[in-house]
């Protein structure tokens, strides 16, 4: 495709400017589903570049597994599962951290979560967790996949993350409550507890699966390798006027970002 050896080329991709970024929101737009416009905003202010990236990979991959899982079939894509383990005496952040630093310790509260008057500590996240209904009315998986977009990310750690959650939901399927499934709404924030609204009883037969930027050895790939979507990014941050117009297409409220995050 024409089009893509120009978005690989530095001195086509400079010549094209606004032409670049009106041809990928164009792209953007057909998707089956479309990007959080207001996360790609706030990553624009920011001038992130690794989160404008990120959002853009998760549009295509979204899009990619609703072709290959219509919904019409009954499928559903849940994105940004977080699963996770209860830490035992603490019920808060600062508690924990007050208890470490008492024991000559950093206290980083990286990885940890309050929700559900409880504190939590992440296993790993699923990027995308593809479930078919059962008849009483539950998810059951029927694969993960996680998506990658970083300039040093393999398939070897996205494929680590997919065991250590297929772990994790076998421990769940045992009866282990301390580990539970969340959504996660926000970088440090988790939403709906969804361990009850899946059927892991199969989950001992359920693939895992990674994606990432063309050029690399995931199983899957988006069309785009990283340098076409960092491009992207920069010229989205250099023209943000040209993303759809807020009167157009609506901040997300939580709610809506969570329904965002889905393709039903």
């Amino acid at each position: 495709m024409n089009w893509l050896k120009t978005l690989q080329d530095p001195l086509l991709r400079d010549a094209m400017g606004k032409e670049l970024v009106q041809y990928v929101v164009k792209v953007l737009r057909t998707l089956k589903s479309p990007p959080d416009w207001a996360a790609l905003r706030k990553a624009i202010q920011a001038r992130d570049i690794d989160m404008l990236v990120g959002e853009l990979g998760e549009a295509l991959q979204r899009s990619l597994l609703a072709e290959k899982y219509p919904a019409a079939k009954g499928y559903r894509v849940f994105a940004n599962i977080e699963v996770v383990r209860r830490v035992k005496g603490f019920f808060t952040k600062k508690e924990w951290q007050f208890a470490e630093r008492n024991e000559g310790r950093e206290g980083n509260p990286r990885g940890l979560y309050e929700a559900d008057g409880a504190l939590w500590k992440s296993i790993t996240e699923v990027d995308a967790l593809i479930a078919e209904p059962t008849l009483e009315g539950r998810w059951r998986p029927v694969e993960l996949e996680q998506m990658k977009t970083g300039k040093n990310d393999q398939h070897s750690t996205a494929q680590m993350q997919n065991t250590h959650a297929l772990k994790a939901m076998e421990q769940v399927v045992g009866g282990n409550e301390t580990v539970q499934l969340f959504e996660r709404v926000g970088k440090n924030e988790l939403g709906k507890n969804m361990t009850a609204s899946f059927d892991l009883s199969k989950i001992q037969d359920v693939a895992g699966a990674t994606r990432g930027t063309a050029g690399k050895l995931f199983t899957e790939n988006i069309p785009f390798t990283r340098e076409v979507l960092e491009a992207t990014a920069h010229s989205l941050v250099k023209n943000p006027t040209l993303l759809p117009s807020p009167d157009i297409v609506p901040p997300f409220n939580e709610g809506q970002r969570r329904r965002g995050k889905v393709t039903r």
